[in-house]
């Protein structure tokens, strides 16, 4: 298979075309079993997915498993909401503002580039309770504990699937 593996000790940022790609926020539905009058028992959960608007195609990121790990029993509603805050973060600093902070790994994300997201959201005038929100989610230590405690390596596609 095509594609480079990267250790999540060391998870490296694809390099990403600022007008092109963003992280999003999608929707699945799982199928988790029978109920005893034979219906469907389905769950909706919230993912994080990087999308190229370029072809239109979309990569389930490695974060969602943060998601799942930290909000699987929650509601859907409460998943994304997480969700939504991290790909908002994300997108801040990993793309409007990739030549700012220069990161070449989600391992160099740092407890300064929440302030300055989080700054950045009370410039815009959201509501302290938004701003709130997205302090809770973006506990910076607990993404990158998550991120450095996950064993598996991470597959990223090669370039002409993005």
């Amino acid at each position: 298979m095509e594609g480079n593996l990267i250790n999540v000790q060391s998870p490296k940022v694809l390099p990403i075309n600022r007008t092109d790609t963003r992280f999003v926020v999608r929707s699945v539905t799982i199928d988790l079993g029978l109920y005893r009058n034979r219906n469907i028992y389905r769950k909706q959960h919230a993912v994080i997915a990087v999308k190229n608007y370029q072809n239109n195609k979309e990569i389930l990121h490695p974060l969602t498993q943060f998601i799942f790990y930290r909000w699987k029993g929650r509601s859907y509603n409460t998943q994304r909401s997480h969700a939504k805050n991290i790909t908002t973060y994300l997108n801040y600093v990993l793309i409007e503002n990739k030549l700012k902070f220069k990161i070449n790994s989600l391992s160099e994300l740092r407890l300064e580039h929440g302030t300055n997201f989080l700054n950045h959201l009370t410039l815009k005038g959201r509501t302290r309770d938004t701003v709130k929100s997205t302090e809770r989610t973006l506990t910076a230590d607990v993404i990158l504990d998550f991120l450095m405690l996950t064993s598996p390596p991470i597959l990223i596609p090669p370039k002409h699937c993005m």
